[in-house]
């Protein structure tokens, strides 16, 4: 787990986060997820999302690929 993305600027302003990961089976076992926990939706400043894939989702000695897209939207 890395965190990938980290709210900064204006304290008290809203960023709505959305996201788009392909293949299917990629996005079946990933998540974007808030460092202190529940889903990457919203961010304020300070706050950070990592992805996540779910324990097993790749065994060992196999590699899986795919595309995230996450767009941001300060409100």
């Amino acid at each position: 787990e890395q965190v990938i993305l980290k709210a900064s600027g204006t304290p008290g302003a809203s960023i709505r986060v959305t996201q788009s990961i392909t293949p299917s089976e990629v996005a079946r076992n990933a998540q974007l997820l808030k460092t202190t926990g529940g889903q990457c939706t919203t961010m304020r400043a300070g706050d950070e999302c990592k992805l996540v894939l779910a324990p097993g989702t790749i065994r060992p000695g196999h590699t899986s690929s795919g595309t995230v897209l996450i767009s941001v939207q300060l409100q």
